[in-house]
């Protein structure tokens, strides 16, 4: 009876592209409009329209990429009466929350050879393959998130949407990347046997933390629960031995 209800929904996406030629600027962003009905309390419409603009800047020593976004929602609601927990007014209401983002990155990678047998080009070896080299990548990166606090106590609460949380934290990681390069021999559409390469991420290990400001500069409730500003720990690793199967494990470490 109280559960919002999408009758219906429309969901836009612009993809990241460039805006103009020679500009390095690039644009992306989504928007919403969607029509929520619940029998007991507040039901309406929300527009909501997420566009970023981002300015990456690249050199041989790796990559930094700037983004500022702006999250614009407003609201058109009736007059049924409150529910508990919904603390939204029945007028019409509107909110803007800035963002900004700030990525650092960059590539360290080595290349290798198997001395390994040579595929003979014939119909016997249709079929045949093996790993002819490997390359071994180490990419560290640094991510930086900054979410305004901006009031949202008068607003409806249809989903989790109309309360953004304030956020201020950076990320960083490295990741180790195995990729291996595979010849096979194949038949091509005369039915003669060629050579094909191609290359498989075969193991992929991330290692990744991070920092909240915004948990290192709280006040309240300092009695009850110390600030932990130190993100936990993910280890993140998958093999990927062939085209159809993947293993994956995911494990977070608290540093507390």
């Amino acid at each position: 009876d109280v559960i919002a209800q999408k009758l219906p929904d429309v969901n836009m996406y612009l993809h990241k592209g460039g805006l103009w030629d020679g500009l390095p600027l690039e644009a992306e962003g989504e928007g919403q409009m969607v029509y929520f009905y619940r029998r007991d309390g507040v039901k309406g419409m929300r527009y909501d329209f997420y566009p970023k603009l981002s300015l990456p800047l690249r050199s041989d020593y790796g990559s930094i990429i700037p983004q500022v976004a702006l999250r614009g929602t407003a609201y058109q609601v009736g007059d049924e009466g409150r529910i508990q927990g919904d603390t939204g007014s029945s007028d019409d209401n509107n909110r803007l929350v800035p963002e900004f983002s700030l990525a650092g990155f960059t590539e360290f990678a080595r290349n290798y050879t198997f001395d390994s047998a040579v595929l003979a080009l014939n119909e016997e070896s249709v079929g045949k393959g093996r790993w002819s080299g490997m390359r071994h990548s180490i990419q560290p990166r640094v991510d930086y998130f900054k979410r305004w606090d901006v009031s949202q106590d008068d607003l409806p609460y249809f989903d989790a949407v109309d309360r953004l949380e304030p956020r201020d934290e950076v990320v960083y990681s490295i990741t180790n990347l195995l990729t291996v390069r595979r010849e096979s021999i194949v038949l091509d559409k005369d039915k003669n046997p060629v050579l094909r390469d191609d290359y498989i991420d075969f193991v992929r290990f991330k290692l990744e933390t991070g920092y909240d400001f915004d948990e290192a500069r709280r006040t309240w409730k300092r009695d009850a629960y110390k600030r932990r500003p130190f993100l936990d720990i993910l280890a993140d690793l998958t093999v990927t031995p062939g085209n159809w199967i993947s293993l994956t494990s995911r494990t977070w470490w608290s540093p507390y």
